[in-house]
C-alpha cells in the first residue's frame, strides 16, 4: 500500500513537472508570443440615459509574465454611432519603468460619453484598441504594436427631455465582451502595425524620449541652466540698458527707507515678472499633454527644427520677434497707473514687463517654451520658467538694493553682442538636434551645413543688419560651427554608424547575393528606434570585440524597421516576426538556420552561434 502510494505520489509530482516544463514559455527554442488580452466592456450608469452623460469603461485583462504600457500605444477608437458623443479615453499612469509607463494586471480605460435625445439603442459597434506588450520573463523581448477589435453592446434608456447629468455610480462588474469578426485587411495576416502607423519611441532612442530626457533626467542641472539663460538674458541689448531705468522707480519709492524696503521692492518686481514667465511656462507644459508628443513625428519635429533656425537668426538680428506696437503702449500705460502703489506697483510693473516680451529675449523665452512643452509636466514648465525669470532678475534686485552698484557696471556696449550671439548659436545647435533626429545621416550632413553656411554667410556679409564687428562675426562662426559639430555625436544615425568595425549591410537583397557569392552565412539584425532591447544589442553586444570577431565570418545585415514602410512589412511577414529584436542566420542558399528574439548577451551569443555552426557542419 505504501509502495502504491509513493509511486502515485511520484506520478503526480512527474506529471505536474512535466506540465510545469511545458507551460513555461521562457525556453529558447520557443518563439516568443504576443500575449492575448481580455477584454470586458462595462457602462455607468446602466443602462444610460438618453439623452445623458455616462461612462463606459473597457477593462483590458494582462496576463501574467506580460505588461502593456500606458502611452501613446494604448489607443482606443470608439465606433460613429448616432445621437453619441465620446469624451477623451482616460488610461491609468502606469508604472515608471525605464521612462515608460507600464501596466500589468486588470486595466481599466474609461470613456466619456453624451448622449443627444433618440441616440442610439443599445449602443452596438466595435472599439479598435491599440497596443503593444512586452514579455517580462526570459530575454528581453517587446513585441510590435498590435490592434485588437472589441465588440460593444451597452444598453440605452430613453429618458426624459433635459436629462442632468448622470450621477456617478460604481461601476457594475463589466460583461465579457466577444472578439468583433476581425476587418478583411487583417485575415491570415500576422498583426503588425498598418502602413505608415508611426511607431512608439523608447527609452533610449525613441524621438520623444530623447527630447523629454534633455528636461525631465537631472532637474537640478536643468534648473541651473535656466537660472544662467536667465542672467545672460538680462545682459542682452534689449534689457540691459532698461535696468537703471527701472531701477530709478524703485529708488524713488525706497528713498530713505534704507536698503531692505529697496530689496523688498526690487524682490516684487522681479516676483511679477517670474509669476507671467512661470505661468507661460505651466501652460506650455498643459498644451503639451493636451495635444500629445510634440516630437513624434518628423511632421511636427521637422517644423520644430525650422522654427529654432529662424529664431537664431533673430538672436543674430536678421529680423525683430517683438509684440505688436498697440498691445506694447497699451501695456505700457498700465504700467504708468501702477506707480506709486508701493509693493503692488511694483510687482505690477515686473508683470506687465514679462508679457513685453523685449526683440532680445523674445526668441529665447520661445525656445525654451517648445522644451517645456514636449515635458509635459505643469509643475517642471512653471518651475522651469520661474528659475529663468529669477535669473533675469538677479541685477535688478542688486541695483535696486545696493544703490552703488549702479556706477560700478559695465557700460553698454558691443560686448553686449556676445551675448547674443551665444544664445544665437546655442538655439542654432538645437535646431540641428531635432533636425538631425528626423533627417537620414547623408541628408541632415547636406541641410545641416546648407544651414550653417546660410548663417555665416549671414554674418559675413550682413553687417548692415546686424551690425556686429568683425570679432563678434568671427566668433559667431567658430560657436556656429561648434555647435553643429558638438551636436554630431548625440544624433542616434551618427551613433550607429561609429559601432564597431564592421560593415553592416542596409539591404537584405544585397547581404543575401553577398552570402551567396562569399559562401558564408548572412546575421540578419531587424531592430527599430524605439525597441530597448535592440539598442542594448547594438550597445552591448555587437561591439564586442569577440563578437566583432564572429561577425567576420558572416555577413552581418541590419535592417532598420523604425519607419514600418511597405517593405518592412513584406520582410517581417516573410519570417513571420513577432517582436524586435529580431536575428536571424540565415544559409547561403537563403534558408533559415537559426534564431533568436530579445536582447542576449555577448557569451549568450556567442553560445549560439557555436550552436548554429554546429548545426550547418551537420
Amino acid at each position: 500500500m505504501r509502495r502504491a502510494s509513493a509511486l502515485a505520489a511520484l506520478s503526480v509530482l512527474i506529471l505536474t513537472l512535466g506540465l510545469a516544463a511545458w507551460a513555461h514559455p521562457g525556453g529558447e527554442d520557443r518563439e516568443p508570443t504576443p500575449p492575448e488580452l481580455k477584454y470586458k466592456v462595462a457602462a455607468s450608469p446602466s443602462p444610460l440615459q438618453a439623452p445623458g452623460k455616462g461612462t463606459v469603461t473597457l477593462e483590458i485583462e494582462v496576463p501574467t509574465g506580460f505588461h502593456i504600457f500606458s502611452d501613446d500605444t494604448l489607443t482606443l477608437k470608439m465606433p460613429a454611432l448616432k445621437g453619441v458623443t465620446w469624451g477623451k479615453p482616460v488610461v491609468p499612469e502606469g508604472k515608471m519603468v525605464e521612462e515608460r509607463p507600464i501596466l500589468k494586471g486588470t486595466v481599466r480605460v474609461s470613456v466619456p460619453v453624451e448622449l443627444a435625445a433618440g441616440a442610439a439603442s443599445p449602443l452596438k459597434g466595435t472599439i479598435q484598441v491599440g497596443w503593444q506588450a512586452c514579455q517580462d520573463f526570459g530575454d528581453k523581448v517587446c513585441f510590435l504594436p498590435l490592434r485588437d477589435p472589441v465588440a460593444m453592446e451597452v444598453a440605452v434608456k430613453a429618458g426624459p427631455a433635459t436629462q442632468a447629468a448622470a450621477p456617478e455610480q460604481p461601476v457594475p462588474e463589466p460583461q465579457a465582451a466577444q472578439p468583433a469578426p476581425p476587418e478583411p485587411a487583417g485575415e491570415g495576416v500576422m498583426p503588425v502595425p498598418s502602413k505608415g502607423q508611426a511607431m512608439p519611441a523608447a527609452p533610449d532612442e525613441g524621438y520623444e524620449a530623447r527630447f523629454k530626457r534633455a528636461a525631465k533626467e537631472n532637474v537640478p542641472l536643468a534648473l541651473l541652466f535656466a537660472f544662467l539663460f536667465g542672467v545672460l538674458s538680462s545682459l542682452t541689448p534689449c534689457v540691459y540698458p532698461v535696468i537703471p531705468i527701472t531701477v530709478a522707480y524703485i529708488g524713488s519709492r525706497s528713498e530713505g527707507k534704507g536698503r531692505s524696503a529697496g530689496f523688498l521692492l526690487s524682490l516684487a518686481f522681479v516676483g511679477g515678472l517670474a509669476i507671467v514667465y512661470a505661468t507661460l511656462g505651466a501652460v506650455s507644459a498643459t498644451a503639451g499633454q493636451a495635444f500629445g508628443s510634440l516630437t513624434q513625428t518628423p511632421w511636427v519635429g521637422l517644423p520644430i527644427a525650422a522654427l529654432f533656425f529662424f529664431l537664431s537668426l533673430s538672436m543674430f538680428n536678421l529680423f525683430e520677434f517683438k509684440m505688436p506696437a498697440a498691445f506694447t503702449n497699451r501695456i505700457e500705460r498700465t504700467k504708468q497707473k501702477g506707480k506709486g502703489h508701493g509693493f503692488f506697483g511694483a510687482f505690477l510693473i515686473g508683470a506687465l514687463s514679462g508679457l513685453v516680451a523685449s526683440p532680445c529675449i523674445g526668441p529665447l523665452v520661445l525656445a525654451i517654451l517648445v522644451v517645456v512643452a514636449a515635458t509635459g509636466s505643469v509643475a517642471l514648465g512653471f518651475l522651469y520658467l520661474f528659475v529663468y525669470a529669477l535669473g533675469m532678475g538677479v541685477l535688478f534686485i542688486v541695483i535696486g538694493t545696493f544703490a552703488g552698484a549702479l556706477a560700478s557696471l559695465p557700460k553698454s556696449g558691443g560686448w553686449m553682442d556676445g551675448v547674443r550671439i551665444l544664445f544665437g548659436s546655442l538655439i542654432l545647435g538645437a535646431a540641428f538636434y531635432f533636425a538631425g533626429l528626423y533627417l537620414p545621416k547623408t541628408t541632415f550632413l547636406v541641410v545641416g551645413l546648407l544651414g550653417l553656411w546660410a548663417v555665416v554667410l549671414f554674418l559675413l556679409f550682413g553687417v548692415k543688419r546686424h551690425f556686429f564687428s568683425v570679432p563678434m562675426r568671427v566668433a559667431g562662426i567658430i560657436l556656429c560651427a561648434l555647435a553643429f559639430v558638438a551636436i554630431l555625436p548625440a544624433l542616434p544615425s551618427m551613433a550607429k554608424a561609429a559601432e564597431g568595425g564592421v560593415a553592416w549591410q542596409s539591404s537584405l537583397d544585397a547581404g543575401l547575393a553577398a552570402a551567396k557569392a562569399q559562401g558564408k552565412p548572412a546575421l540578419v539584425d531587424m531592430r527599430a528606434d524605439w525597441c530597448v532591447a535592440c539598442v542594448e544589442l547594438e550597445k552591448k553586444t555587437w561591439p564586442e570585440p569577440a563578437v566583432q570577431k564572429w561577425l567576420g565570418t558572416v555577413v552581418p545585415v541590419r535592417l532598420d524597421m523604425t519607419k514600418n514602410t511597405d517593405a518592412d512589412q513584406a520582410v517581417m511577414q516573410r519570417y513571420n516576426v513577432r517582436g524586435l529584436p529580431t536575428v536571424l542566420l540565415i544559409s547561403p542558399e537563403g534558408d533559415v538556420l537559426k534564431g533568436f528574439v530579445g536582447f542576449k548577451s555577448p557569451e549568450a551569443v556567442l553560445a549560439w552561434a557555436g550552436a548554429a555552426e554546429g548545426a550547418t557542419s551537420r
